[in-house]
């Protein structure tokens, strides 16, 4: 008994498919085109299919070929370095990454939530202190403010600014403090 990909003709589905890859690079010969029409004649679902693929792979066939640039590759590298060269985004690295999470409007909830969290979590319990007072502590904890992408935007910048001096930056300035 035969199942539904192959039929009394005894081309199967993958031949069918393997003629719709050829038309799409070439005219098929007479003998590959009869063997498409059995099939549809068999398979009319298939039928819309095939005049789409074969209207579409004239139609590419028609098109004239575009001569490529004897510069091509010069070009394609000239983009390549142009792209190198061009300034990050404030979006590049864990920086941008952070900046773009605090712009949301509930993760500065969350970090506050997190920070009270771990602060409550770290604290050694002490039995004398009261809950009033503990809850006032919670409290001044929740009011502190949450750091805004403004503030984050010239990070790089100020973390260099508590980074060491190297040698070479000693020794301009002993130059510069001769003059």
């Amino acid at each position: 008994m035969m199942n539904g990909f192959e039929q009394l003709s005894g081309m199967k589905r993958n031949e069918f498919e393997k003629l719709v890859e050829i038309r799409q690079g070439r005219e098929l010969t007479g003998a590959e085109s009869a063997r498409v029409q059995t099939w549809l004649a068999e398979h009319p679902e298939d039928l819309a299919r095939w005049i789409e693929e074969d209207l579409l792979s004239g139609a590419l066939a028609s098109l004239p070929d575009k001569p490529i640039a004897s510069n091509f590759t010069s070009q394609v590298w000239q983009g390549i370095e142009q792209a190198e060269k061009a300034p990050r985004p404030l979006t590049a690295g864990w920086p941008g990454k952070l900046a773009a999470l605090l712009g949301k409007p509930g993760f500065a909830v969350g970090a506050a939530c997190a920070v009270v969290l771990v602060i409550v979590l770290q604290r050694p319990p002490v039995k004398d202190t009261p809950r009033s007072e503990f809850a006032d502590s919670l409290v001044a904890m929740s009011e502190l403010p949450v750091p805004t992408v403004e503030m984050l935007r010239d990070f790089d910048a100020i973390n260099t600014l508590g980074q060491p001096m190297l040698s070479g930056d000693w020794e301009l300035l002993a130059v510069l403090e001769k003059e």
